[in-house]
């Protein structure tokens, strides 16, 4: 057989034919010529039509029997059980395919492909070594997904309650306030028919129903208001809670825009059609191995015996043996162990004497605490150090590992353990890594490893099971006699903004414990100090027992909701404070709240010490109970197990259990994944021919316009807006972009629009957009933020969504260009930043009503305004004419955060940006109407107006400081650790009063207008130079 490695599966575009061998069970191997976008059904049924030729025919079984088995491009072998695959999706080695006996149940083995291909390959290599814990974990978790279906099934009998998880409300809780309580206009739509009604405000969906039947009825047929419920035109958004209509975001964004609302009148026997469609659809498709012997062997539940930790008084030992794969060419080498919970340590750090080979067996003792003090999340934390200290590296480590002291049942190690450690990053400030998680280094092939004893203990020790637990907690008492200390030092501690308050150590921290009862009655927001200084290690005071912080604990009112992400961080590991902040969580955060902190949220998985857990159960209760945020979940998790090889084996865990549970979200994520593996190959491709944009744009239409690529790419859910259903794909609309990743641009129609409506994506292969998706989200909660105080800043936060590797989606806005395009169609004076008129006449040329010019002049000032503050406060580099976009309506926005926190970009190592924000005379002669003099009445309203959106964010300065905080594990190139928010800290001036903190913006704000010649200067190179 010929070579094809190479030769038709790595081209950009395959030839239609192709000649591909097939073994048979009978040993013959049989050629064929097949399309390449055939499926494997087809191809079974040519090759059982030929193989009646052949001898032996007859001792083949059924053909159904049968799955095709080949080598893919990764070098493993691949059995195909779903025979919808196309040929050309299947990523072959060789033009080679292998009939094998199908085994076990058929639709298993389709789910376990589908599974495979949605969650990823390590799905496999973890369920195929089941270890007790992960057992243990997809067991219950299976059980607790899967009552939650079936309640959701039983519960869901009417209309509103099924649409509340398939077709959740997009509901606002923001101020009315700036929504005028005035009748307004909307459109609707019955069968043929289309119809004007002004309604009120006050309006609920019933009611509008109500109305618009009579409205038709006047001129056509008597309707009964009851046979019909409210949908959103063009989107699968349905309006089925009885909440007065201004409550609705889709109404709010119509009033806001001053677009009339359109609705159709669905028939409520068709929704009914679809509902029991959706109920006839979903399934739970239960692991096969969860019935077999050696599974449940696993899972069995033991009788944990064994010595009570609480009751042996000696310090914890380790025996450090060896190491492995350690690089000795740095000098000596050491092991470094310390005991930690959460970010403080138990102990002191201790470390075996320096070698020049990694065999040390030496015993490790940690001082100044008994086993019997230590926590039930006790972390032990290694390092491999060098005594040659590299340079900006003076720890001199070169590897690191946590372990849990007390496994997921509470017992202790035994005997030898092996332990796969991380390669340090060169920007890890210290040797240990205690709040890195305790995942495991099982992905790199050539890893460190380190061999470590536990015997010296001669019992097995455990910690208190739940009961034992709760009867020590019961039997402690809580004293309420305080310590002195005044409300002002209470006060000095507490007003530390958080990331000044994680620095703080646990001395300055222990008067706390003190007026442990006084903070739980008037300082409730204190919980995540006073955990840090519970007193673990032995005191003199008698009153100094952990447990009675547990039974205080229970006594502790609700906190907000940025107070309980705090108590998640990585520097909180106790479950009993966790499970209390995930019940605050359950009290405070609607559908739509879960949804806007899910970016924190699952970063917050990766803080858990056990893979059961309260935060878990959390998120997986909210995804299986609201389709929209079920479809998010899925793509946060998705993206992080392929950026971040750390929580891998969790979060591919917890993916499948989701997957196995999620009914009919799961075709919808299948056609999803199918899309982004198609682009992702596309853009792969035309990237690798050529560097030419023009013969790059040929290459991606022609891949564009095969039948499996418009297939993968057309009637899909959109992955950025699950409301939003991509039909019918415009092939010649596609585009690859000039930018530097050459992203591709795809456009659909909403065929439900008339006329039809223009959707529009681009799909970026080569960026991380998790670092534009954080601030994407503090974009939309500063939004949100102004609209409770009566401001509406029309800021146009577009969706975006990292799917993978350095790929995902990006939202594309209507009806809006770049800075540089406007100026470049005004002429060469605009472009060279001569004159600064171009943006206001475009604006002028788009608005010719003197009424919508002024709402557009208005549009630009609250949007500009919004903007400048935003991007002062988040750093936001590299702001040139192509990262501004302006709408035709006047609404300015930002695009592109691929630096922040004031990472600018450099050029010849001199910084190209040298304002704090972008605010030119082409932006104030918009706002001043032609006139770009700071005298200009609308001008200086402007300058107030960012004074005001200033103060305003800066009042909610711990909450932006937490969300960024708690996105550290995520790993973002300019978010590495607790240093980088130094900027932030200092634009939000959290250690100012007030009046100081406004001085301090108002002189950027003046420097910003005053040197926009520099911004001019830089946006003139930027246009040379493209």
């Amino acid at each position: 057989m010929p070579p094809t490695s190479g030769e038709i599966w790595d081209q950009a575009l395959p030839p239609e034919d192709v000649d591909i061998d097939i073994l048979l069970p009978n040993f013959f191997i049989m050629p064929i010529t097949v399309k390449t976008d055939d499926d494997l059904e087809k191809i079974k049924a040519t090759v059982w039509k030929k193989a009646r030729q052949l001898p032996n025919f007859e001792n083949l079984s059924d053909k159904s029997c049968y799955n095709f088995q080949s080598v893919t491009k990764d070098a493993k072998v691949e059995e195909f059980c779903d025979e919808t695959r196309r040929l050309c999706d299947l990523r072959l080695f060789r033009s080679f395919l292998k009939l094998v006996d199908r085994k076990g149940d058929h639709s298993e083995e389709i789910f376990q492909s589908e599974l495979s291909t949605l969650v990823g390959p390590t799905l496999n290599e973890f369920t195929a070594q089941p270890k007790r814990e992960e057992s243990c974990f997809r067991l219950n978790m299976f059980k607790f997904c899967s009552d939650i279906v079936k309640k959701r099934y039983n519960n869901f009998l009417d209309i509103e309650n099924t649409t509340r998880f398939l077709y959740p409300a997009r509901l606002d809780k923001t101020s009315k306030d700036i929504f005028a309580p005035k009748p307004f206009f909307i459109k609707f739509r019955i069968e043929d028919s289309s119809f004007t009604k002004q309604i009120d405000d006050r309006y609920t969906p019933s009611k509008i129903v109500k109305v618009c039947c009579e409205k038709v009825e006047r001129v056509k047929k008597e309707l009964n208001d009851e046979d019909y419920v409210l949908k959103v035109f063009g989107s699968d958004e349905y309006l089925i809670h009885e909440k007065t209509i201004s409550h609705y975001r889709y109404i709010r964004m119509c009033l806001l825009r001053n677009i009339q609302p359109e609705f159709v009148l669905v028939k409520q026997k068709v929704f009914r059609e679809t509902i029991e469609l959706f109920l006839r659809d979903s399934r739970i498709q239960k692991p096969q191995e969860f019935n077999t012997e050696r599974f449940r062997k696993i899972t069995q539940r033991e009788r944990i015996s064994g010595t009570l930790s609480t009751s042996y008084r000696e310090p914890q030992t380790i025996l450090i043996r060896s190491g492995s794969y350690v690089n000795l060419q740095d000098g000596k080498v050491y092991v470094k162990v310390a005991l930690f919970n959460g970010q403080d340590q138990l102990g002191k750090t201790v470390q075996t004497t320096a070698k020049n080979d990694p065999n040390w067996e030496q015993v490790l003792t940690i001082p100044n605490i008994g086993v019997c003090h230590l926590p039930r999340t006790t972390r032990v934390a290694f390092a491999i150090c060098t005594t040659q200290q590299k340079k900006n590296k003076g720890h001199g480590a070169v590897a690191w590992a946590n372990m849990n002291l007390f496994d997921f049942e509470g017992k202790t190690p035994r005997g030898d353990v092996t332990i796969h450690m991380w390669p340090t990053s060169p920007r890890c400030s210290d040797a240990l890594n205690p709040l890195r998680g305790v995942e495991q280094n099982y992905v790199e092939q050539e890893k460190t490893t380190l061999i470590v004893c536990f015997d010296k203990v001669d019992c097995v020790l455990r910690y208190m099971n739940d009961d034992e637990f709760q009867k020590q907690c019961e039997s402690e008492t809580i004293s309420y006699k305080e310590s002195i200390i005044s409300d002002h030092i209470i006060n000095n501690i507490l007003r530390q903004d958080p990331v000044s308050a994680s620095e703080l150590n646990c001395e300055e921290l222990t008067c706390l414990w003190g007026v442990k009862n006084k903070l739980r009655k008037d300082y409730p927001q204190s919980l995540p100090l006073l955990v840090r200084v519970i007193p673990w290690e032995p005191r003199d005071n008698e009153d100094d027992s952990p447990f009675s912080f547990y039974k205080l604990l229970e006594q502790w009112p609700p906190l907000d909701t940025y107070t309980a992400l705090q108590l998640l961080s990585p520097a909180c590991t106790d479950p009993k404070v966790r499970d209390f902040a995930v019940k605050c969580l359950y009290r405070q955060l609607s559908d739509d709240d879960v949804e806007m902190y899910l970016l924190q949220l699952v970063q917050l998985l990766k803080s858990e010490t056990y893979l059961d857990n309260s935060l878990t159960r959390f998120l997986l209760e909210k995804s299986l109970s609201n389709a929209f945020i079920g479809q998010s979940f899925f793509w946060h998790l998705k993206s992080e197990i392929n950026q971040n090889i750390d929580c891998r084996r969790r979060f591919t865990l917890i993916l499948e259990v989701f997957c196995r549970t999620c009914g009919p979200l799961f075709p919808i994520l299948r056609k999803q994944m199918q899309g982004v593996e198609k682009l992702s190959f596309l853009t792969n491709c035309y990237k690798d021919e050529t560097s030419n944009l023009v013969e790059q744009q040929k290459i991606a239409q022609d891949l564009i316009s095969k039948h499996d690529c418009i297939e993968a790419l057309q009637n899909i859910r959109c992955s950025v807006k699950p409301e939003v259903l991509l039909q019918d794909l415009q092939v010649t609309d596609s585009k690859v972009m000039g930018s530097k990743k050459r992203p591709v641009r795809l456009c659909w129609k909403i065929r439900e629009k008339a006329p039809p409506f223009e959707y529009g994506l681009i799909f970026k292969n080569g960026d991380d957009l998790r670092q534009d998706m954080l601030t994407l989200q503090a974009l939309q909660i500063m939004n949100k933020i102004w609209q409770q105080n009566n401001y509406d800043c029309r800021m146009n936060a577009y969706g975006c969504l990292s799917t993978g590797r350095d790929n995902g989606w990006i939202e594309v806005v209507q009806n809006a260009k770049t800075v540089t395009q406007i100026q470049k169609n005004k002429g060469i004076l605009d472009a060279a930043q001569v004159k600064h008129n171009a943006l206001h006449n475009w604006i002028r040329k788009k608005n010719t009503k003197d009424e919508d010019y002024e709402i557009a002049v208005a549009n630009f000032q609250h949007s500009c305004a919004a903007y400048c503050v935003a991007t002062f406060i988040l750093g936001i580099g590299d702001r040139h004419p192509d990262n501004i976009m302006v709408t035709e309506k006047g609404m300015v926005f930002h695009i592109d955060f691929g630096h922040f926190l004031d990472h600018r970009k450099k050029k010849f190592g001199i910084q190209r940006e040298r304002v704090p924000f972008v605010l030119t005379s082409d932006f104030m002669a918009v706002i001043g109407k032609g006139d770009k003099s700071l005298k200009n009445e609308n001008n200086q309203k402007f300058f107030k107006l960012c004074t005001e959106l200033y103060r305003i964010i800066r009042r909610e300065a711990h909450l932006f400081l937490t969300l960024f905080m708690l996105m550290i594990p995520c790993g973002l190139p300019e978010l590495q650790s607790i240093d980088d928010l130094e900027y932030l800290k200092k634009t939000l001036a959290v250690t100012r009063e007030e009046k100081d903190a406004i001085a301090y913006f108002c002189k950027h704000l003046k420097e910003a207008y005053g040197a926009s010649w520099t911004t001019k200067l830089d946006w003139l190179f930027h246009n040379l130079a493209n």
